[in-house]
């Protein structure tokens, strides 16, 4: 009976479903084993176990011959690299933003937040291409050779090109600090750059002094221009006022009143003496005048207010001329305060564009080197402004900063390392070669139905079989199981696959087994080229299938018994010639089939079903084949193809043995795992729990 899995069926009664390639769904759904054909699950290699990230470096560790080659490669590319790589030197200067040129101490004080914005904007703002042609004329190269490394890709720095550098300026977060950092192949070059490079921005200091200076100016304008608004407006009002006087003047003397009674000049001290002096003359000489008409006294009295009249008049007309006078100089005051507010306003204006034109001169750098150029000071001297302060004058070392030979070695080696894992990883993943039941379940979905260490085959000392799940005992107790429920699966086809196969042990030690259950086993062999299956059961075959196939008797007489009477063995014989024309004299598979009636087990040792054909012709339908392969001797695509050609004759797979496993450890997990895998398959209900397997 081929295995078959429990599952109800339409009518609700168990269905089975075997492994055999007759049934393509079977063949590439990967379905729970018949309990005939049993997973394995007792031992596993530490290199066959599946690939996951627990067991990466478990994995790694079995190709560590990868592993030390691509160590080995690594550190050879990391000293090849540091050979081939210029030797790059660094310079590295500092300095300091002292003070902001567009604002005061108090306003920095005030605003603390912008005036950090302010200072990182100023550093960031210094790299520029004009600036870097004025580097390159300083330093006697073309602005191809420099790169501020922040704005423009980095140049390359060839070992035979000295007069090349990467210029990288960067502001300290939170402070007031910036850096140059220069690297080049030679480390005088690198110094010269930082040098030249603090040369321009000294120029900042001028500029930044001249700054100070129109600030200066331009607060004294401001006060100046306050002062001459003020009087311009005291001397406005005073011209006004005149102004009117005179108009009420004008018109008083057009209605012909006397001068000296015009209202504005009651109050001349000299008018009122006059008048008070006049009017006591004008009193006595009324006096005198009482007494008598004539004398000298009267006439002097006369003569004297005459006199006084006359200055009276002469005093009001000074005191007119006088106030038009005054007009007219309040007039030309005014006159001369406006222009020279006017010409006050034009200097503020000129001051206020050139501190617009010295401000922007600190980012642009053609500006900034006009500015400089045309306005210079008198005698030379120019006033300086503390707005950069050099920290550190950035001398490169002799020693170069890059490449250092311990770090090349170290990230070779690392990644020497790390890629030898990944490809001893992704080997393991590549490799289809048989190496563990999880594998073989999954890639072909036939059970390994044993794991056969390397003193389990021949040539080495035999040993004992218990019944663990990746022993054959365990595969003889699942024999006899199906033997008590049916009598189908009675005839077993062993056939090796890929190097090094060879099916002799393990069908010898499983006869063996099933002989000691006292069940009548009878083993056929189809290996006509080697007697080695004789001697390993002990028996001495006197005829064989040759001979069966060249006479007219019955197969029985050609059956070799062993001393022990339940193990029989049909011997193949010998013979040179063609293989699948021999079989072909007589039917073999109806013997038997008739065989089974009564033989328990029958167990063909067949040849290779990849290679020879003769199997085909031997096997009745319904044989069921286990494959033995070598541990990594055969691939899933050898164990696909081997079922496709099983099945062209209606054999089934029953399972695979490996054999020649090396030292394999009990491992419970790999249950759990099995089981995991069981649970999500199409829904069907799983097997009853195992057992914990024990160690053999």
């Amino acid at each position: 009976m081929p295995p078959s899995f429990p599952g109800p069926d339409a009518n609700g009664t168990p269905s089975r479903k075997g492994y055999g390639m007759g049934d393509a769904a079977a063949r590439h759904a990967v379905l729970l084993p018949h309990p005939a054909a049993p997973l394995p699950i007792d031992y596993v290699a530490n290199e066959s176990r599946e690939p996951t990230f627990q067991n990466f470096f478990g994995i790694a560790m079995g190709q560590v011959h990868i592993w030390a080659l691509g160590l080995a490669i690594g550190l050879l590319l990391g000293f090849v690299l540091y050979l081939v790589t210029p030797r790059t030197y660094q310079a590295k200067g500092v300095f300091l933003v002292d003070q902001i040129p567009f604002q005061t101490t108090a306003e920095n004080a005030n605003d603390a937040e912008t005036a950090r914005e302010m200072v990182q904007s100023l550093i960031l703002s210094i790299p520029g291409r004009e600036i870097k042609q004025a580097l390159a004329r300083q330093l006697g190269v073309l602005p191809t050779a420099l790169a501020f490394t922040d704005k423009e890709p980095k140049i390359s720095l060839r070992r035979f090109d000295s007069d090349r550098a990467n210029i990288r300026i960067t502001s300290t977060r939170n402070s007031r600090l910036g850096t140059i950092v220069v690297e080049s192949c030679s480390p005088e070059f690198a110094t010269r750059v930082v040098n030249a490079l603090f040369d321009q921005l000294m120029t900042m200091n001028s500029l930044a002094g001249r700054l100070a200076e129109v600030q200066s100016q331009i607060l004294l304008a401001r006060g100046a221009a306050g002062k001459l608004l003020d009087n311009l407006a005291i001397v406005s009002g005073e011209r006004l006022k005149l102004a009117e006087q005179v108009r009420q003047l004008d018109e008083y003397t057009a209605r012909k009143f006397p001068l000296e009674e015009f209202p504005t000049f009651s109050t001349d001290a000299t008018i009122n003496n006059l008048k008070t002096q006049l009017i006591l003359v004008k009193s006595e000489y009324a006096s005198i005048a009482s007494h008598s008409t004539q004398g000298a006294r009267l006439d002097g009295k006369r003569a004297e207010a005459d006199d006084l009249r006359f200055q009276v008049s002469a005093q009001a007309a000074h005191l007119a001329r006088a106030l038009r006078v005054s007009l007219d100089i309040s007039r030309t005051e005014e006159s001369i305060l406006a222009r020279q507010v006017d010409e006050n306003q034009k200097q503020l204006n000129l001051l206020q564009t050139k501190r617009g034109d010295l401000g922007r001169a600190f980012s642009e750098f053609n500006l900034r080197q006009r500015l400089l150029a045309e306005d210079k000071p008198e005698g030379g001297a120019e006033s300086q402004a503390s707005v950069f302060a050099v920290v550190d004058p950035g001398i490169a070392d002799k020693k170069p900063a890059r490449p250092s030979l311990l770090l090349n070695l170290f990230l070779g080696g690392f990644f020497g390392l790390s890629g030898g894992a990944g490809i001893a990883f992704l080997i393991h993943l590549l490799d289809s070669r048989l190496r563990s039941p999880a594998q073989i379940e999954r890639a072909t979905g036939f059970p390994c139905l044993a794991t056969l260490p390397l003193h389990a085959v021949a040539g080495h000392p035999p040993r004992s079989y218990t019944d663990s799940p990746s022993d054959l005992g365990f595969l003889r107790g699942q024999l006899l199981r199906d033997s008590f429920t049916s009598r189908e699966n009675q005839i077993f086809a062993f056939t090796p696959v890929g190097e090094g196969g060879d099916s002799l042990e393990a069908l010898a030690q499983l006869a063996i087994l099933l002989a000691k259950s006292e069940k009548k086993t009878l083993v056929v062999s189809l290996n006509f080229s080697t007697q080695r299956l004789a001697k390993r059961l002990g028996i001495a075959p006197a005829s064989g299938l040759v001979d069966w196939l060249f006479a007219d008797d019955g197969i029985e007489e050609h059956i070799a018994y062993s001393a022990v009477q339940e193990l029989a063995l049909i011997d193949a014989g010998d013979f040179k010639g063609d293989l699948d024309s021999l079989i072909s004299r007589r039917p073999l598979a109806p013997e038997l089939t008739r065989l089974t009636e009564k033989w328990d087990f029958i167990l063909i040792d067949g040849p290779p079903l990849l290679e020879q054909w003769h199997l085909l012709l031997a096997a009745p339908p319904r044989t069921q084949v286990i494959v033995i392969s070598d541990y990594l001797g055969a691939t899933t695509s050898d164990i696909m193809r081997l079922a496709a050609r099983a099945a062209t004759a209606r054999m089934e797979i029953y399972g695979i043995v490996i054999q020649r496993c090396p030292d394999l450890k009990p491992i419970e997990e790999w249950l759990l795992l099995a089981k995991k895998f069981a649970l999500g398959l199409e829904g069907k209900q799983t097997p009853a729990p195992l057992a914990p397997a024990s160690s053999a």
